[in-house]
C-alpha cells in the first residue's frame, strides 16, 4: 500500500503530518497529485482552533496534476493541470466536478487564490454595484484584497477600505483602493468622507471582517435604500437590529455565502427542429446563471488577462512540515496568503 503526506489537526491547535493511504477514485472522481494548496486563514484558524472531529484535513484550495480518473469522468484526463477544492495533501481526492482544468503557464500559487477570489466576486456580485457607484469595504484580508480589485473592475468609484493594519491598508490603496481608513484611529474621517459621497453614503459596503459588530456599523454607514453584503460570519453570532435604520431606510442586507449559489449550473436541451427526432443534449447554462465554479472559471480569466494582481498577496511558500510545525503563526492576523509547496 503507497501512502502521501496530508496536513491533519489531530486535536485542538495542533497540526501535524501524517501519512495516508494513496487514495483510489470512484466513478465521478479524481486523483490529483498536488502542486501547492493556499491556507485560508480565517477558515483554517476557527477549524485549528476547534475542529468539528478529528483527525480533521483542512484546506480546500488546491492547484495539481491529475494521475487517476473515475471510469464515469468525462471532463478530465491524465495529466490535465487543474484547481481542486480538496483538502492540503500530496495526494488528493476529489470529486469531478470540484475541479477546473488551468492553463500550463498559469503561477500555481496565484491560482491557488481560486476560492479566495470567487468569494470576493460573489460579494460584490451581490452588492449590485455598477459604473459611478462608490462602495465600502470593512476588512482587508485575502478576501477584502481581492474585492477591492473586482470592485475596480465593476467600475465602483470611489472605493473606500476599512482595517487595522497599516501594511493591508497600504497594500489596499496600492491594488486599487481610492482612499482607505484605520477602523480606529480614523473613525471621524471615514464619517466624514462617507457623508460627503453622492446620498451621503456607500452604495454599498460589504462586510469582512467576521466581528458582529461590524454589521451595526455597517448600517450606520450605508446611504439610504443601499446594500449591506455580510461576506464573512462570526461564530459568536449576530445580532443586528433590523427595525432600525436598516428597515426605516429601506436598506437591503443580502447575505454572500459562498454555497448558497449553486456550485455548478449546466443545462438540458432539445436538438433545433430541422434535426429529427427531437434529442436531448447536454448545452451551456444561460450567461447570468452564476455559479462557484463560474465564478472560479472568471477569476482564471482575469488572472490570465492580467487584471488582478495576486502576487503581491502571497506572503509566505512553507513546506508541508513547516506548515505543521508553524500553523499558529501562519493563521495569525499578521499573515495573509500562505502557500503551501507539496514539491518540497
Amino acid at each position: 500500500m503507497t501512502t502521501h503526506r496530508a496536513l491533519v489537526f489531530s486535536g485542538v491547535e495542533h497540526a501535524e503530518i501524517a501519512m495516508l493511504p494513496t487514495p483510489e477514485p470512484g466513478e465521478m472522481d479524481l486523483v490529483i497529485e498536488a502542486e501547492c494548496s493556499l491556507i485560508s486563514s480565517g477558515t483554517e484558524r476557527s477549524f485549528f482552533q476547534a475542529p468539528p472531529f478529528t483527525p480533521f484535513l483542512p484546506g480546500y484550495s488546491l492547484v495539481g496534476r491529475v494521475v487517476r480518473t473515475g471510469a464515469l469522468v468525462r471532463e478530465f484526463a491524465i495529466g490535465d493541470r487543474v484547481i481542486a477544492s480538496a483538502p492540503h495533501q500530496a495526494m488528493a481526492l476529489c470529486h469531478a466536478h470540484f475541479a477546473v482544468k488551468i492553463d500550463e503557464e498559469l503561477d500555481g500559487a496565484q491560482a491557488s487564490f481560486f476560492n479566495i477570489a470567487a468569494m470576493a466576486i460573489h460579494a460584490i456580485r451581490l452588492s449590485g454595484i455598477g459604473l459611478g457607484d462608490p462602495v465600502l469595504l470593512l476588512g482587508q484580508g485575502l478576501i477584502g484584497l481581492v474585492a477591492v480589485q473586482v470592485a475596480r473592475i465593476a467600475g465602483a468609484a470611489p472605493i473606500f477600505s476599512v482595517d487595522i493594519d497599516p501594511q493591508r491598508l497600504e497594500l489596499s490603496r496600492h491594488l486599487g483602493a481610492d482612499a482607505v481608513f484605520h477602523a480606529i484611529a480614523d473613525k471621524e474621517r471615514l464619517h466624514t468622507a462617507v457623508a460627503a459621497l453622492p446620498g451621503k453614503g456607500p452604495a454599498a459596503t460589504i462586510e469582512l471582517t467576521g466581528r458582529p459588530d461590524t454589521i451595526e456599523h455597517a448600517i450606520d454607514l450605508t446611504r439610504r435604500g443601499g446594500t449591506i453584503v455580510p461576506g464573512s460570519m462570526s461564530l459568536a453570532g449576530h445580532g443586528v437590529n433590523i427595525f432600525g435604520r436598516a428597515w426605516i431606510e429601506g436598506l437591503k442586507i443580502v447575505g454572500s455565502y459562498f454555497n448558497a449559489r449553486p456550485w455548478d449550473v449546466t443545462s438540458i436541451e432539445t436538438t433545433p427542429p430541422t434535426e429529427w427526432p427531437l434529442r436531448i443534449v447536454p448545452g451551456e447554462a444561460p450567461a447570468d446563471l452564476h455559479s462557484s465554479r463560474s465564478d472560479m472559471r472568471l477569476f482564471l480569466r482575469l488572472l490570465s488577462l492580467q487584471r488582478l494582481s495576486i502576487a503581491p498577496l502571497v506572503t509566505d511558500r512553507v513546506a508541508p512540515e513547516d506548515a505543521a510545525q508553524q500553523f499558529a503563526a501562519l493563521v495569525g492576523p499578521d499573515k495573509l496568503g500562505t502557500v503551501i509547496d507539496w514539491k518540497c
